[in-house]
């Protein structure tokens, strides 16, 4: 018995002295991160005032979180986490109201049990398989059979797929996509030609059917956001490239939907709030309070935001954006709005920015613009939406990841009014003689890797 107990204590003893033996190897590598800072333009002078924190983890386990100040010279100062049982990362998932598209046209399925079409027909949207079906009807067993047939012989009007947050299940979602669809009728062109190929065996059973669209079709867009009580969305349609302008069926403009009744499972039909004419809708977003609605839309080949009250559903400001430019050599549309705390920053395909401060009154009115390309050789890194950013009402400050993915280092830059003041790599000793095996590798923390913020 006693020698089973000091066996035991010898054990614990060793098990100790290892994790302290780890724990003193991993400190010594929390101590050893360090950034290398190059400035490649401007003045570092910009960057007074700025924090930065920098967040990179190894093993699923291993957290470093080094915060950088940048008065005089480069400061940056490195705690270390243990976590024994893992890292947690909580994601988000970001409500978005309903979600529409156009059931596709373009599939392939396969079983090696074999495919019962008239259970995928009747439970996978009908309209989705009538062309398989048809072709499958025509396929001799032991034989692959191929077809070219035009979708408009099949049904009138495309069927939309609908996810709707707060629906009950599949046949709620099903009831929800013949409600949307009849509201909004896409017609099919009648050029719309799908491939469609069938493999039956030789028991004359499906085992794979595929369909490709060749020529025709149409593309949608839609933006929703939730709000207390239900959501607001907008729809438009579009012809794919190379065709013809379609004519919209349905008016346009932004649409609100109530919730699902829980209790009597009824769904409430939309009801269009504020119409757009002939306007198409890019993208719609909320401000940060809820009060106002953001559009961007595209009026005369330019795009333009559109500030929208909730409460009376009336326009407080139209403030043109950017100029549609597709000449051979430039190309340019609006690509994304990001909404800070009583400001904007919308951004175009060409790395071209404006950031949109808030007034007094509650408009919005242009403070910078320039480009997210400060530096050729950066090229459109920091227009990806990985990217941090800090307004102070004079300076922004942009920061994103070298790699979003598998690089700890970093790319920092700061306007003002003036333009460009500042432009900084800063790489990371992390990513200096990285092993080989992938989980031990040292890269930037999920969900939140760069957080910046301006002294007050």
């Amino acid at each position: 018995m006693r020698r089973s107990l000091m066996a035991v204590l010898m054990l614990l003893a060793l098990g100790v002295g290892v994790l302290c033996g780890a724990a003193a190897g991993l400190s010594g590598r929390a101590e050893a991160v360090e950034l290398t800072e190059r400035v490649e333009a401007g003045d570092r002078a910009a960057l007074e005032g700025l924090k930065l924190t920098c967040s990179t983890y190894a093993d699923n386990r291993l957290l470093w979180t080094t915060g950088c100040t940048f008065e005089g010279e480069l400061e940056t100062r490195t705690s270390f986490s243990f976590f024994p049982d893992g890292l947690s990362w909580e994601h988000e998932r970001p409500e978005r109201g309903i979600a529409i598209g156009l059931i596709s046209t373009s599939f392939g399925v396969s079983g090696s049990a074999g495919l019962e079409l008239v259970e995928e027909q009747r439970y996978e949207w009908d309209l989705f398989w009538a062309p398989v079906v048809d072709v499958a009807e025509r396929t001799p067993a032991g034989e692959k059979r191929t077809e070219q047939v035009y979708v408009r012989d099949y049904f009138a009007f495309y069927p939309l797929s609908v996810d709707w947050d707060g629906l009950n299940g599949n046949l709620e979602e099903r009831e929800a996509s013949q409600l949307l669809s009849s509201i909004f009728p896409i017609p099919v062109p009648e050029d719309h030609c799908v491939e469609v190929t069938v493999e039956k065996g030789e028991d004359g059973q499906v085992y794979s059917v595929d369909m490709n669209t060749l020529t025709g079709g149409v593309d949608i867009n839609y933006s929703s956001v939730p709000v207390e009580g239900g959501c607001y969305f907008t729809l438009n349609v579009f012809p794919c490239e190379g065709q013809e302008a379609l004519p919209q069926s349905f008016d346009s403009g932004v649409w609100y939907l109530p919730d699902p009744d829980s209790e009597s499972g009824s769904l409430p039909e939309p009801e269009l709030v504020f119409p757009l004419g002939d306007a198409d809708v890019r993208e719609m977003q909320l401000t940060g309070d809820g009060s106002r609605l953001l559009l961007v839309v595209r009026e005369d080949n330019v795009d333009t935001l559109l500030v929208v009250d909730r409460a009376a559903m009336t326009r407080v400001q139209r403030l043109p954006l950017f100029e549609v430019v597709d000449d051979g050599e430039t190309y340019r549309e609006y690509s994304g709005l990001t909404v800070g705390d009583g400001w904007l920053l919308a951004q175009a395909t060409d790395g071209s920015f404006l950031l949109l401060d808030q007034t007094a009154g509650g408009t919005y009115e242009t403070r910078i613009q320039d480009s997210l390309r400060p530096v050729e050789a950066w090229e459109y890194l920091l227009c990806r939406d990985e990217k941090v950013l800090a307004w102070d009402g004079e300076r922004l400050a942009v920061a994103v990841n070298q790699d979003w993915y598998d690089k700890c280092g970093f790319y920092l830059a700061v306007y003002d009014r003036t333009g460009l003041r500042y432009a900084g790599r800063y790489d990371h000793s992390q990513d200096a003689g990285q092993p080989e095996e992938w989980r031990l590798r040292c890269r930037p923390a999920d969900v939140v890797a760069l957080t910046m913020e301006w002294a007050a």
